[in-house]
């Protein structure tokens, strides 16, 4: 585990408290998302507040994260900065990436004089060529970022490790609980087997973590309580078992007594109703989503014949909720929730209304 600051993007709320961190720009506007990087100012910020970090997190947190995505996508003004233009020049960094590069260089330099390793995302990293940053940065690879978002052509986890960086794997895929994650992908994948990671550089994958940034809207917010709590174990299955997981029953009675707790009728597995071991999780798509997978669950069997089973699962978790007898309640909330949506519809279903609810 370490504590992350992110830096230099995603510094929306610290230029807002902080605007004499933006860039000096003469004609225009500067990133109201992105920290100058070139001013002494905001070294001076930025020392002080990983200095703050480590002196709050014990010894044994021996890495700290700096951040360092999203900085093309969400926008800099580098380019058009006087300060960052003066110290690109000292550090004869001739394009932006390499100004970013510098910077990194100054923060692990930092970090490493108080026996903290650096760790950063992967995707503001052209790795196609030899970067020049420390081999002991730890690099936490989630994606290669899309065009306009930061360098793809040649890129790739694989180039990572070849370089000799150690690697934390939280593909996208598998790992992040935010509109990506895939219950299809995650059964299958371990974070030495994809992305690809050549034969002889399984040792620097150094394991994996789940994504799973919590959003300020209330009403984006609620998915976690249906998606955490199987995404979880399921994620640390894939850091311990190299094998897939077959699925099936015994799994997700398993799964629904992790979630629930040991007090769950014998034999009932709550994701065979919802249709899935991952709940819908797609909160950046139009709208707020299914919450469960209404044709996974419906399967073979008619509507009148799910609803019956809908109705026995939410009397089975509503008793456990109301007896005090489940892990997580707003979970066992959740899930009811989830039920009484599939409830609405296999009416529909039954009934043959061409919209669902």
């Amino acid at each position: 585990m370490s504590p992350e600051i992110n830096v230099p993007s995603h510094a929306e709320h610290v230029l807002e408290t902080y605007p004499e961190l933006r860039c000096t720009v003469e004609n225009g506007d500067a990133s109201e998302r992105t920290l100058c990087i070139g001013s002494d100012e905001t070294l001076e910020f930025v020392e002080t507040l990983f200095d703050e970090v480590v002196d709050r997190f014990p010894f044994s947190f021996d890495v700290v994260h700096v951040g360092g995505d999203d900085w093309e996508m969400h926008g800099h003004s580098w380019d058009e900065c006087a300060d960052c233009r003066e110290k690109m020049a000292e550090d004869g960094s001739e394009t932006v990436t390499e100004h970013f590069y510098a910077f990194v260089r100054h923060l692990h330099r930092f970090l490493d004089e108080r026996d903290r390793r650096t760790m950063m995302w992967n995707d503001q990293i052209d790795i196609s060529e030899s970067p020049d940053l420390p081999r002991d940065v730890l690099i936490q690879f989630w994606r290669v970022a899309a065009p306009g978002r930061g360098p793809v052509e040649g890129c790739s986890l694989e180039r990572f490790l070849e370089e000799g960086f150690d690697v934390v794997n939280s593909s996208v895929r598998a790992a992040f609980v935010r509109g990506w994650i895939s219950e299809e992908y995650l059964h299958g994948w371990a974070p030495r087997r994809r992305p690809t990671v050549p034969e002889g550089r399984e040792s620097q994958v150094r394991g994996g973590e789940l994504l799973a940034f919590e959003p300020s809207n209330e009403r984006r917010r609620d998915y976690f309580e249906r998606a955490l709590p199987s995404a979880i174990p399921i994620f640390a299955d894939r850091l311990w078992n190299p094998e897939p997981i077959d699925g099936g029953p015994a799994f997700g009675r398993t799964l629904t007594r992790h979630a629930l707790g040991p007090y769950v009728p014998n034999g009932f597995d709550a994701y065979r109703e919802l249709g899935g071991t991952i709940l819908p999780t797609n909160w950046k798509r139009s709208g707020q989503g299914p919450p469960a997978h209404a044709n996974n669950s419906l399967g073979d069997r008619t509507p009148r014949e799910a609803s019956a089973a809908y109705r026995a699962a939410i009397e089975s978790i509503s008793t456990l909720r109301d007896s005090d007898e489940t892990v997580y309640p707003e979970t066992a909330t959740a899930y009811v929730d989830c039920l009484e949506w599939l409830l609405e519809v296999a009416d529909r279903e039954r009934r043959g209304v061409l919209d669902r609810p």
